[in-house]
């Protein structure tokens, strides 16, 4: 299990709640998530933010994740 790193939209509504939108491959692709199917606030190692959410792409599920820096997803090799 590995993380890939990639770009993501994400929408922060007036409440401070953060909504993934698109992930940004690292090969140009842009892919809109189709639905949040799980979310869960996890600290992260060098932060103490961190989030994970369990997503539809493409009807294909996947993790997401936020380490308090950048946005990832796992990879299962």
């Amino acid at each position: 299990m590995r993380r890939i790193f990639v770009g993501t939209v994400v929408r922060f509504d007036s409440a401070g709640a953060v909504t993934p939108l698109q992930i940004l491959w690292t090969n140009g692709e842009t892919y809109g998530i189709d639905k949040i199917l799980k979310t869960e606030e996890t600290p992260a190692l060098r932060s103490n933010t961190g989030f994970r959410y369990l997503v539809r792409i493409r009807g294909q599920e996947r993790e997401l994740g936020y380490d308090g820096r950048r946005w990832f997803i796992m990879a299962y090799d």
